[in-house]
């Protein structure tokens, strides 16, 4: 169950057993969406007209062959991303081929439906 309720300053804040109080203002959605504690998201958003499902995987990663990247997540769900020969791949926030993104790091990708990413994000720790 997610409650939300509007702010002060005309921020929402939601409360819910598991997460505790949330800021829902751009800046602490932000915070949310790519902490540690995310795992995956999908939202839908309009281009001309028309619905695009864009999707974020974020886990860490086991393997990266034949362009896939295979991520497990932070919920134990292991996903299998196609990436796309022209993504835009960073690793430690510097471009980078497919290749260096390495076993065990952390990578988030960004892709439309089930299409190949065509962004990956990856950080070693």
């Amino acid at each position: 169950m997610l409650s939300v309720s509007l702010g002060g300053a005309g921020a929402a804040t939601s409360s819910s057993s598991e997460l505790g109080p949330v800021q829902l203002d751009r800046a602490s959605l932000g915070g949310l969406f790519f902490s540690q504690r995310f795992a995956r998201a999908e939202m839908v958003l309009m281009f001309n007209g028309a619905p695009h499902a864009i999707r974020f995987d974020r886990g860490r990663v086991q393997s990266t062959a034949g362009g896939t990247l295979t991520l497990l997540e932070r919920d134990g769900t292991v996903v299998s991303v196609p990436v796309s020969p022209g993504a835009i791949v960073r690793v430690n926030g510097r471009l980078a081929p497919l290749g260096a993104v390495r076993r065990g790091a952390i990578a988030l990708t960004v892709r439309e439906g089930d299409r190949p990413a065509e962004a990956v994000h990856s950080v070693l720790r």
